[in-house]
């Protein structure tokens, strides 16, 4: 039931960062950074939705203040996730700079050179 229940809190935070209301949104990343790596799927997935939209930068700034729990996680989207949110995963990986991302993130740049 615990486990219900906070994955229920998790998208009911994330509902939030498509909203307008820039307290409530504060809010939602706070919470949502305390939670932690429960988090981390959830708000990968908003952000590769949202992130053309431009509302990314608050799923981002709660990946980035998680930080070591959303590397694993944060690798393994460099290849699934669209685009414009790969360049948001590629910049939270630098921001959090754990060392297990330098070789991803040196092949997600060769898989891209021309």
């Amino acid at each position: 039931m615990f486990r219900r229940d906070r994955s229920a809190n998790v998208e009911s935070h994330i509902d939030v960062l498509s909203g307008k209301d820039k307290d409530a949104i504060a809010k939602a990343v706070e919470a949502l950074v305390k939670i932690g790596a429960p988090a981390v799927e959830p708000l990968i997935a908003f952000l590769d939705m949202y992130v053309v939209w431009g509302k990314g930068k608050d799923a981002s700034e709660a990946l980035g203040r998680i930080g070591e729990p959303a590397v694993e996680p944060l690798i393994a989207a460099l290849g699934a996730v669209k685009i414009p949110a790969q360049r948001a995963v590629v910049h939270l990986l630098a921001r959090i700079g754990d060392p297990r991302a330098v070789d991803p993130l040196i092949a997600a740049l060769d898989a891209d050179a021309p």
